[in-house]
């Protein structure tokens, strides 16, 4: 026998040992009921039999049933659960993550926590804390689905060099980086034996036919996951000859797995005691096992073609969850609930019912549901509730406390100390419960968190419910606090959860970055329709006029109108060019092809050929000014670059300077540096306009009218960081700008 330790019972005739007995009860019993009160989590109390003892009301609301309704209650019965991801069998209720069908057919992730006692009368008991991870596992599901492509993937063989490319779809099937290098040996490792005979069978058939061929194989990824493949390989021909082949990579994983589970059900369904109807994608029956005909009394010719729901519903078939199934079948998506239904007999049958989508080729073929019969529960008999002894009560409120998941439980008095305080996270910021019995509530984590709470705590010793967020060692935990009023008159506890949200809260901060930078790629693309549909409508406009101009003109014999339409056509497609290289430079540079490749080159070269280039585009009577400074003109950084650089600034100044106006270019180089300078008499830029100008598609107010599309400054900014340069401006609006660039020398590495 195992030995306890009890209380030792008051005298019956000490009336103040009797009386502090009872105040002690009670104060525990307050506890314990302000705590059964929380919506936070779900708690409940189980006896050995497995039926509900006490429910609190998170419980009931996760459960939708009112409480009155689950005491006495088998709990393995009333909650449904359902591993994630795991076998289709019902699971032993142990600690640990589980999906659960509320009431109303409702699934929700939880986490449970089982915590087993004994009560004074040596009863083996369980208290299971129950709590609704659902809002982290969708967030979850989001980031990731936000980062998932597609699994159709691409892959080409170069049967001339021997090399193989790949999509990174193909890449992500395989679970590879898509930086590594595909060949024949590496895909050989990925794939066994024999699925390497029926690809070489399906290459030496599009090799002798010359034709599309398609292969269905396994393969194992990069972690040895096993995924089915359907290859379709079409032939590239040079000269009618096989020069390479490119194939299409399908993972149609799920549609095989689907087959198979299929075959599995078969087997299942005639042997399982539960009835299972074989439904097609319309909802009419095609199949049902013995144990359909043994309960409802219906053959399957007789019920073959027809809606389950249809036939099986009764006087007291609840229609809004039978109308719920049936909508969430028609969407080929899974759905449960709990409904009555009718034999032919017209006898009345409880069943829990799971419905679930069968796929064949990714597309929904048939149906499966799945009726188990829960007459037995619904006919049992409310169990009564035993009265706690003052031991139990205090076990009871220690083992809901002690493991209490991800977070603490705590009893606060009006100096804002704990009287009692549990719960996992305790351990896990380094302390034992005592440590925290009697310091307020962050006393022993973090002072500036303790001062934040101060304010709401007061409010719940004014009768307010409280919920707040505060930072703690890198974490973020959610605090809820509601007054407690053990005699009845006034608030003289708080009792307070804390919850660690840190995850959450990552998850959403994930998500909100994701919308940001969709809502600027957005935002940039509607920017690029526009601005090219109008700064290519005025080019294109001018190649179809002039040419039909100069068409005219040459037949009229007029070979001085002809050549100046002809020059007019070729200006436009000059213009259109330029356009088209600004958006080809700014998506290399986004791609990362635009690396910088330092060369050595004389800096003054360099400039005066560009200045004789840019003078064919100034206007009339502009002048370029060049003078090169400094004791130094040999310099090592990347020629095109910089050449990329100073085209735009130069474009920029010719371009937005009246006729008549000069320009100047200076440019000085030393040992660390190169500097640039390119300064000119014209529009100038607007003072609020400045913090945009680097930014792609931006155009001044007072540029509205010249042709341009708002890419050149940030072309040029963004060739300046790869180079680890900076640049700097100055302007007056109608009189002018300076543009400043400053680029450090890199010095090549010698080779041995």
């Amino acid at each position: 026998m195992s030995t306890k330790t009890r209380r030792k019972p008051a005298p019956l005739n000490d009336p103040a040992g009797i009386a502090a007995l009872k105040s002690e009860t009670r104060a525990v019993r307050n506890l314990l009921d302000a705590l059964f009160e929380t919506e936070e989590v779900g708690i409940a109390l189980v006896n050995s039999a497995g039926n509900f003892v006490r429910i609190n009301k998170g419980l009931s609301r996760l459960l939708g049933y009112p409480n009155e309704a689950l005491a006495g209650q088998p709990f393995s019965k009333i909650i449904e659960f359902r591993r994630p991801r795991k076998s289709a069998r019902r699971p032993k209720l142990e600690s640990g993550e589980y999906r659960i069908v509320s009431r109303n057919g409702q699934i929700t992730d939880v986490i449970i926590d089982n915590t087993p006692y004994t009560d004074t009368d040596g009863r083996a008991c369980t208290i299971k804390t129950i709590r609704d991870i659902s809002k982290e596992k969708e967030l979850n599901e989001m980031v990731l689905g936000a980062s998932s492509s597609l699994n159709i993937g691409g892959i080409e063989y170069n049967q001339l060099t021997g090399e193989i490319t790949w999509t990174e779809a193909t890449a992500r099937i395989l679970e590879v980086s898509t930086r590594t290098k595909p060949s024949l040996a590496m895909l050989g490792r990925f794939i066994d034996f024999r699925e390497r005979v029926k690809i070489q069978a399906a290459v030496r058939q599009l090799q002798s036919t010359l034709a599309d061929v398609e292969v269905e194989f396994s393969l194992h990824t990069r972690t040895r996951k096993t995924r089915w493949i359907h290859l379709r390989m079409h032939p590239i021909l040079v000269k009618r000859k096989l020069a390479g082949i490119r194939g299409t990579v399908l993972d149609v994983t799920r549609s095989r797995l689907a087959a198979l589970e299929i075959e599995r059900l078969s087997w299942v369904a005639r042997h399982t005691q539960s009835v299972v109807i074989i439904a097609d994608k319309h909802d009419r029956i095609e199949w049902v096992n013995e144990s359909f005909t043994r309960l409802l009394g219906y053959s399957l010719d007789s019920v073959k073609g027809k809606v389950p729901g249809l036939v099986l519903r009764g006087p007291l078939t609840d229609k809004k969850v039978l109308r719920r199934i049936m909508d969430q079948v028609r969407t080929f998506k899974p759905v449960s609930g709990i409904l009555q239904l009718y034999s032919r007999e017209g006898n009345p049958i409880w069943f829990n019912i799971d419905v679930a989508p069968i796929y064949m080729e990714d597309e929904p073929q048939y149906f499966v549901g799945i009726l188990t019969d829960l007459s037995e529960l619904m006919r049992a008999q409310e169990f009564q509730k035993n009265q706690e002894a003052l031991e139990q009560r205090q076990k009871l409120l220690q083992a809901i406390a002690s493991n209490f998941p991800g977070g603490l439980i705590g009893v606060l008095n009006k100096n804002l100390q704990y009287v009692f305080v549990g719960g996992s996270e305790i351990q896990k910021l380094g302390y034992t419960t005592q440590d925290w019995v009697g310091h307020a509530l962050f006393d022993k984590v973090s002072e500036e968190a303790n001062a934040f709470a101060v304010p709401y705590l007061n409010r719940v010793f004014q009768g307010e419910s409280v919920q707040f967020e505060t930072r703690i060692k890198q974490s973020t935990y959610l605090v809820s606090a509601v007054p407690m009023i053990p005699d009845g008159k006034y608030i003289n506890r708080a009792l307070v959860v804390i919850q660690n949200i840190t995850e959450r809260k990552q998850a959403e901060e994930e998500i909100l970055r994701a919308l940001t930078k969709q809502r600027e790629l957005n935002e940039m693309k509607s920017k690029f329709v526009t601005i090219a549909s109008h700064e290519f409508r005025t080019p294109l406009g001018t190649i179809l006029s002039s040419a039909d101009l100069a068409y005219q003109y040459h037949g009229l014999g007029d070979e001085e109108n002809t050549a100046k339409h002809i020059n007019r056509v070729k200006s436009s497609v000059k213009q259109l060019t330029e356009i088209l290289n600004e958006f080809l430079q700014l998506g290399k540079i986004e791609e990362g092809a635009f690396q910088p490749s330092p060369t050595e080159f004389s800096l003054s070269e360099c400039c005066e050929a560009l200045m004789e280039e840019m003078n064919t585009l100034k206007k009339q009577g502009q002048e370029i000014i060049y003078t090169h400074e400094g004791n130094q003109d040999i310099v090592v950084l990347d020629r095109q670059h910089t050449r990329n650089i100073l085209v735009n600034l130069l474009s920029n100044a010719i371009k937005y300077s009246p006729p008549g106006k000069r320009i100047w270019v200076k440019a000085f180089a030393n040992k660390d540096h190169v500097e640039f300078q390119v300064k000119d008499e014209g529009i100038g830029i607007a003072e609020e306009e400045k913090a945009q100008i680097y930014d792609a598609f931006f155009r001044a107010h007072n540029a509205s009218n010249i042709q341009g599309t708002g890419l050149g400054l940030n072309i040029v900014q963004r060739y300046i960081k790869l180079m680890k340069g900076t640049i700097s401006m100055e302007s007056e609006l109608n009189k002018g700008s300076t543009f400043t660039v400053r680029i450090p020398q890199i010095k090549p590495v010698k080779s041995a």
